[in-house]
């Protein structure tokens, strides 16, 4: 037990201990029975409730409602959708843009890992100049979405892709993959510090490319005379 320092007027006794987070908390109790005391003691007990109370709304108030969670998933996703739009000028300035301006960013494919703007940045670059840049008419394809809104501020986004275009060989060819970002709200907008890229096998992406186009035409396929010809897998959407 604490021992704490008797402090006769006014009749109560006070003494320090360290909490279990390492904080010096003050404990203040009285010694001297009567009106006043027992008062007291009926104040702490109304009031404990009415300030846990206080607290736990604070708490929760920190945490974005339903409405902002989905206000927050689909600023996110028609950011991501606006910055691969690739009809859009300046592909890889819109893609650098998903990025913070400042500090540290880590990003993981293909079993290895950077930790740093420049290093993903020459990635996206590299990517678009010798990858993004020979496909022609390139449709970006989203396959889905899903978006985890942490709190006001911070977001986690998980997406799959694939990108049916033409080789300079004008033959056709398919690219895809899952992402998974990490996203804070920096400056008034959503940017990514964190990310991991894993590349569709070639033939899973043109499986799931034909899987979409079926309804439009279902009576392709790749077996039938004529058939679509394949380049060799191209190198995935972009590794740091």
């Amino acid at each position: 037990m604490v021992q704490g320092t008797l402090i006769r007027e006014p009749s109560y006794y006070w003494d320090t201990r360290v909490s279990d987070h390492g904080q010096d908390v003050i404990r203040i109790g009285f010694i001297v029975p009567g009106i006043l005391p027992s008062m007291l003691r009926r104040a702490l007990r109304i009031s404990a409730p009415i300030v846990a109370a206080l607290i736990c709304g604070a708490c929760a108030s920190q945490q974005p409602s339903a409405a902002e969670r989905k206000a927050i998933a689909s600023e996110i996703e028609q950011e991501v959708r606006t910055a691969y739009d690739l009809s859009r000028p300046d592909v890889v300035k819109n893609l650098e843009r998903l990025y913070a301006d400042t500090g540290r960013i880590i990003a993981a494919a293909g079993g290895r890992v950077v930790a740093s703007r420049d290093s993903v940045f020459g990635a996206i670059e590299t990517f678009w100049k010798f990858v993004g840049s020979n496909m022609r008419n390139p449709r970006w394809m989203w396959d889905g979405f899903y978006i985890d809104v942490l709190s006001r501020d911070d977001a986690v986004m998980t997406a799959s892709f694939h990108v049916p275009h033409l080789t300079p060989e004008n033959m056709e060819h398919v690219i895809g993959g899952a992402w998974t970002a990490v996203f804070h709200k920096e400056n008034g907008r959503w940017v990514i510090v964190q990310e991991h890229l894993s590349d569709l096998p070639p033939a899973m992406a043109d499986s799931a490319h034909a899987h979409m186009m079926m309804g439009a035409d279902s009576s392709a396929t790749t077996s039938s005379p004529g058939s679509r010809q394949r380049r060799p897998p191209a190198a995935g959407r972009r590794q740091p």
